[in-house]
Formats: structure tokens, C-alpha cells, sequence
């Protein structure tokens, strides 16, 4: 009788295969490093979408710019099938010899329409403003509950975010439907340029997450250069009207931005979207202090020469930086606060 492997047998056999995997789903990709880096999902060379062939974390990938992350089923199932996991399961059966026959062929995404974003990129931006104009106020919405879930709910902020927003029908296209979603604008010259979607899901006791789908955070638009800003700081002013003795506390996401915000009420907190769009951000003159807060990304080389390359532009500029980290252990600073307000909130022993 023929046996039936589990979904995460199959994805760590991938796992253990990455290299082969890798050169099979992108042959126009290179290998650097502990890495094999290719343009993005549609397979066009380049170097923004990054797997890693080697190590403890081989099969795992990440594309930095478009946003998604996953392992190496997820990445099948993106590269052929567009995010279709069934059909990713089918072919990962067959390229392993688990199956007989021919493998499914699927088909690779589309590469992004380079000519139309370099003859009319105000054209994604119109559509990214529209996106973000024609949502809803946060208040008593998914978005709140999801926030909420996150530690870093209205009650605890005492303020709203105006810059967050609510759509119950944004597009998803991995899907392929209509799905709830918070939509961010992206902020770059105190203007909109882009907008940054975290698709929904409901879970239990009225609780909301993010989307179990590969990527659950998608831009519409440009990021590139651009912030979303979340939070005013000690001043509480706009920021054309930001004082010069202002701290601005550069986050990745937005959950880790509030959570800061949260924690450090005085300083002003932006997300960078990415940390490949740290060392891109438009900043005005005056903020002249700045403390950049990474994620624990392990050993990933991307992540640190994009790092590295923020911190050296801002320096050569002759502003103040500074560096955070949450300890170790936890991967960014959302993770470390939920971690604390679990702690808080468990029993105490030989308490009554």
C-alpha cells in the first residue's frame, strides 16, 4: 500500500533538496552565498527574492519586494501555481518520485509590467490613494480587533492611528477574491504613494489574524523612499512642523512601529514597510536623531547589508543613530511584548 506523506513531510523533503529545487522552479537565478537569489516568483534574474539552499533554514525564502515568506511548499505553490497549495502538493509529489506521471506544469506569475511602471508609475500611485482614501476608520472594525490581538490595541494606544484604515473588499490576488484587509498609506514628501495591505482572517472568540496565505502583506503602489507614520511623538505635531530635538524611531512593520509607540511614547515612529527600504527613506532635514529598530534575522546576509547600508547613508548625512534589537530569543519587538504581556497575565505561584 502506497503511503501517504503528511503536508510537512513533503515540505521539509523539499527543504532538504532546496539547491535542486531552487535551480528547477528559477534557473535564471544565482547562487550567492547560502543563498539562491532570483528577480521574484515570476523567475526573471534579478535578486530580490532570496532562498536559502543551505543551513538549518534551507528551503525557507523571503522576497523583499514584494513582501511574501514561506518554505519550500509555500514556494511551489506560488512559483507554479499561483499560491494554489493543492496543485503545489500534486507536483512536489512528483518531482520527489513519490508519484508516477508527469508533473503537473502549472505556470509561472507573470513578471511585474516593467514598461507600464516606467511610462506611468503616477498610474499605481492613483490607484493606491484611491485604495486608501475609499477605506474605512479603524474603530469597532476588524482591524481594531486585529490590532488588539497584536498588544497594541486603541484602549492601549489612546489614540487612533489615522493613517490605518479598514477595506472589507480589498483584492488579493493570491486568492483571488475580495478579502478584508487594513490598508496603510505609504507616505513619501507628505504625500501618498503607495498603500500597504495586511489581509484579514477571522479566528476564534472574535479574535482576528492575519491571512494564512503566503503573504499576507502586499504594496500597492511604490514603498520605495516611503514611511508610514504612526505615531507623533512628545511634540504631537505634523511632521512639516516636527521640532528639531524630535527622536524618530524607524520600525519594519507596522505591528513592531506601534508596539513602539506603545512602549516609547515620546519618540515619533515611522515603518519602513522593509528593512531594503531603510536606507531609501525620505527624511526631512530636521530629524537629525534616529534609532533604527531591527529584527532578529538570524544569519541572512540580505537583511544585513541592508542594514548596514541605512546605517551608513544616515551617518555620512551626519545625523545621530542608534540601534535596537529585541533580546534574543524573539524574533522582533511585537513578539517580545506579547511574550511580557503573556507573562503578566499568567498565574503567579503560591499566590492565592
Amino acid at each position: 500500500m502506497r503511503r501517504l506523506h503528511s503536508v510537512s513531510e513533503i515540505s521539509a523533503m523539499l527543504s532538504e533538496r532546496a539547491e535542486a529545487l531552487a535551480r528547477d522552479l528559477f534557473p535564471a537565478g544565482r547562487r550567492s552565498g547560502p543563498e539562491w537569489r532570483v528577480g521574484s516568483l515570476a523567475g526573471e534574474p534579478g535578486q530580490s527574492l532570496a532562498i536559502r539552499i543551505q543551513g538549518d533554514k534551507r528551503g525557507v525564502w523571503a522576497d523583499f519586494a514584494g513582501g511574501g515568506k514561506g518554505d519550500a511548499l509555500d514556494l511551489v505553490a506560488q512559483a507554479r501555481f499561483g499560491g494554489n497549495l493543492v496543485e503545489g502538493l500534486r507536483w512536489a509529489r512528483g518531482w520527489l518520485g513519490l508519484e508516477a506521471g508527469p508533473l503537473p506544469e502549472g505556470r509561472a506569475p507573470a513578471p511585474p509590467p516593467k514598461r507600464e511602471r516606467q511610462e506611468d508609475p503616477e498610474r499605481a500611485q492613483k490607484a493606491a490613494r484611491a485604495l486608501w482614501m475609499g477605506a474605512r476608520p479603524i474603530e469597532g472594525s476588524p482591524v481594531a480587533a486585529y490590532l488588539d490581538g497584536r498588544g497594541v490595541g486603541l484602549g492601549a494606544l489612546g489614540r487612533v492611528p489615522r493613517v490605518l484604515r479598514y477595506r472589507p473588499d480589498a483584492w488579493c490576488s493570491e486568492r483571488n477574491i475580495r478579502a478584508p484587509a487594513m490598508v496603510a498609506g505609504i507616505v513619501r514628501r507628505a504625500r501618498i504613494v503607495g498603500a500597504h495591505r495586511t489581509f484579514l482572517a477571522p479566528g476564534p472568540a472574535g479574535r482576528w489574524t492575519k491571512a494564512p496565505i503566503a503573504s499576507a502583506k502586499k504594496v500597492l503602489g511604490s514603498m520605495r523612499g516611503g514611511f508610514i507614520p504612526l505615531h507623533r511623538g512628545v511634540s504631537g505635531k505634523p511632521f512639516a512642523e516636527a521640532p528639531e530635538d524630535d527622536v524618530l524611531a524607524i520600525a519594519e512593520g507596522i505591528e513592531d512601529a506601534l508596539t513602539i509607540a506603545l512602549t516609547m511614547p515620546e519618540w515619533r515612529v515611522v515603518a519602513a514597510v522593509s528593512v531594503g527600504n531603510m536606507a531609501e527613506l525620505v527624511l526631512p532635514e530636521q530629524f537629525q536623531d534616529l534609532v533604527f529598530l531591527w529584527d532578529r534575522d538570524g544569519d541572512n546576509p540580505s537583511a544585513r547589508q541592508a542594514r548596514e547600508r541605512a546605517v551608513a547613508r544616515f551617518m555620512n548625512e551626519g545625523r545621530s543613530v542608534r540601534e535596537q534589537r529585541p533580546p534574543e530569543g524573539f524574533k522582533d519587538f511585537n513578539q517580545w511584548h506579547m511574550a511580557e504581556l503573556a507573562d503578566a497575565a499568567a498565574p503567579r505561584r503560591g499566590m492565592a
